[in-house]
């Protein structure tokens, strides 16, 4: 299941994750690696679905979640999920497996719809609905973590005119 190794003069702990996948951690000492290792243990022994379709496209698994969706959201959300995700989710990153997606992915969706002449409320929208969906991927165990919340947004740029805080209290 999982084992220590000495490599190079480091601890590598080989183990496989709640989802099948083999991972390891490498660590300065030995008993850094037995630590790391009883942690690995016991995250693996802890219930976790089997996944059923590892190479589950971003497309297929939109439409498990969107139909998952019905009853736990409004109406209106639901539709407005749905939208966005037809519209400009699934024809741009919809072939791409959800095990693959990134960050890089993501920026280039957001970018790729800017350039397009789309609304910033549009790429709001986008962003927001592929952020809930991933993160529902997340709690499905079929992601380690969420690409979409690893983008920070950028300061928002002063407007022409606009005075700052410390003038205002001068």
């Amino acid at each position: 299941m999982a084992c220590i190794r000495k490599r190079r003069g480091k601890y590598v702990v080989d183990y496989r994750d709640n989802a099948g996948i083999r991972r390891w951690v490498t660590c300065e000492t030995k008993n850094e690696a037995d630590d790391v290792l009883a942690d690995k243990i016991k995250e693996s022994s802890q219930a976790a679905p089997r996944l059923e379709n590892r190479k589950i496209s971003v497309k297929e698994y939109g439409q498990q979640w969107l139909t998952g969706l019905v009853g736990q959201v409004r109406p209106r959300t639901l539709e407005g999920y749905r939208d966005i995700f037809e519209r400009y989710i699934e024809p741009k990153i919809g072939t791409l497996k959800l095990l693959k997606i990134h960050r890089g992915h993501v920026k280039a969706l957001l970018a790729g719809l800017r350039g397009e002449g789309f609304s910033k409320d549009t790429v709001r929208l986008t962003r927001a609905t592929l952020s809930v969906m991933l993160g529902d991927a997340v709690d499905d165990h079929l992601l380690v973590s969420n690409p979409v919340a690893q983008l920070t947004r950028r300061g928002r740029r002063k407007q022409a005119g606009a005075i700052t805080k410390a003038e205002r209290q001068k």
